[in-house]
């Protein structure tokens, strides 16, 4: 049975939006899935466009990409006042390039058998809005971000061979980490804690969303060494590279050294040079935003906070895997305070005896685990790509082939 006689009696959610600036425009897409899966895209376009049409052209791709994937319901959200009210027919088209673009969607509207639009708050709309102002570090056709088929991370070793003799949980708990990188981040400053504690040092897994945090006074090499020592290699063992910001604490002799010790590559990236900063992962941001969101609510009391937070967010399923992050790095779910207020099936259901045979077999089937959700993922992915992509035209070159250039206008040198 194929994705789309699964999922095209089920609703699916649109949210888009449109960004036009003087380097270009672009729009943010996010598809979820019937599953609770979120599918992102940041396309940038290839012409000249305002607001309001950037903001229309967003929503006509999404709903073609929605379409091609199977879905026959759609609900769309948008944050552009002017652009629902138009597809509504509350508000009247005038001009030309906004009329035709009501049309391409009048049209696209056939295609489902349920098609509404609903205007959202600007700040629920976050995630497509970061998306969409993402487009404009594009250059060249090239997209800062690294291809999503490989495991990313803040922090994180990449594969390797186990070697000794380890523990079932020991062995899981390094195949997942064994990944490419993201930088580490810094989170803050907070209102001022115990011990003159008022930064975050965070590290995300990309594939399952597993956060590691420590709350700090400063950001010193030092500290640096003892966050990777004591979160990442006490747990789950050396990692083969290291990719951080380029910060003097990630990039100073002393912790330079003591990585060529451990055998350890080191990477560097920087926000500021979009071409060079390949390993920078928007989700993660939108991630880390998040947490310090919720931390900054409860004022100085945010170091003990930290740990119920980052518990809440463990346990909870990520739209992008359907799973928790405690489950794809364990290979079971966690029992949460409400399973005990009021008992879920398997609280109800616990047999001793034969709990911790099951526990093994889990970790025995957590690849498995894993690979289910990513090949979801991309399956989905495949299909809006597959779609987007019908429109483009494939031309290839040898050698000594004539092809057009455009040449920027010079500014005139001398009086």
């Amino acid at each position: 049975m194929s994705i789309k006689d699964t999922s095209q009696d089920q609703v699916w959610l649109l949210h888009v939006d449109g960004s036009s600036t003087t380097q270009g425009s672009g729009a943010g897409i996010v598809i979820t899935t019937p599953q609770g899966e979120d599918l992102e895209f940041a396309i940038k376009f290839g012409f000249k466009a305002s607001n309001n049409e950037a903001e229309y052209e967003a929503l006509v791709i999404g709903m073609r990409m929605a379409h091609e994937a199977g879905t026959r319901h759609l609900l769309a959200y948008s944050d552009s006042q002017l652009i629902v009210k138009q597809v509504e027919s509350a508000y009247e088209a005038k001009e030309e390039s906004m009329i035709q673009y009501l049309q391409q969607i009048t049209d696209l509207k056939t295609g489902f058998n349920h098609f509404q639009i609903i205007q959202i708050p600007k700040e629920e709309n976050a995630k497509v809005d970061c998306l969409s102002k993402l487009t404009m570090l594009i250059h060249g056709g090239r997209n800062p971000c690294p291809p999503r088929d490989t495991w990313r991370m803040l922090w994180s070793p990449r594969r390797h061979k186990d070697s000794g003799q380890q523990n079932p949980v020991s062995r899981i708990l390094l195949a997942n980490h064994e990944a490419g990188c993201d930088p580490i981040n810094i989170v803050g400053p907070f209102p001022l804690a115990a011990s003159q504690r008022k930064f975050l040092l965070v590290a995300i897994d990309y594939f399952t969303k597993w956060v590691e945090a420590e709350p700090l006074a400063r950001i010193t090499e030092g500290e640096v060494m003892k966050f990777i020592w004591k979160n990442i290699v006490f747990r789950f063992g050396i990692p083969r590279e290291i990719i951080s910001e380029n910060g003097r604490q990630f990039q100073g002799q002393r912790i330079q050294e003591w990585c060529r010790g451990l055998h350890i590559r080191q990477k560097f990236t920087t926000v500021a040079h979009a071409q060079a900063n390949e390993q920078v992962e928007v989700t993660n941001r939108i991630l880390v935003q998040g947490i310090k969101r919720r931390l900054e609510r409860v004022g100085g009391n945010w170091v003990e906070e930290l740990t119920s937070v980052l518990w809440a967010y463990r346990t909870t399923p990520r739209g992008s895997t359907g799973k928790s992050p405690f489950q794809l790095v364990y290979g079971t779910e966690a029992i949460i305070l409400a399973e005990l207020g009021i008992p879920s099936h398997r609280v109800m259901n616990f047999f001793e005896k034969c709990n911790e045979s099951l526990l093994r077999e889990n970790l025995d089937l957590i690849e498995e685990l894993r690979e289910k959700a990513f090949m979801r993922i991309q399956r989905y992915k495949n299909i809006m790509i597959n779609s987007y992509n019908k429109r483009v035209r494939s031309r290839s070159f040898q050698v000594g082939d004539l092809v057009l250039r455009r040449v920027d206008t010079l500014k005139p040198i001398g009086k």
